[in-house]
């Protein structure tokens, strides 16, 4: 998964609908975990387009 820095928006609606609790937000970088099974629903959350596969 890749993650746009300079897109991203920070409002967090990637974290909160992450079925595995992997994502996370530090000031201003996602932080995504080693359980991340690539489901996509961080993808098709954000408002923005911050993520992409």
């Amino acid at each position: 998964m890749k993650f746009k820095s300079d897109t991203c928006g920070y409002c967090g609606a990637c974290v909160s609908v992450c079925r595995e609790n992997v994502l996370s937000l530090d000031e201003w970088q996602l932080n995504i975990g080693p359980g991340c099974i690539e489901c996509e629903s961080c993808i098709f959350a954000c408002p923005l387009g911050a993520l992409e596969k």
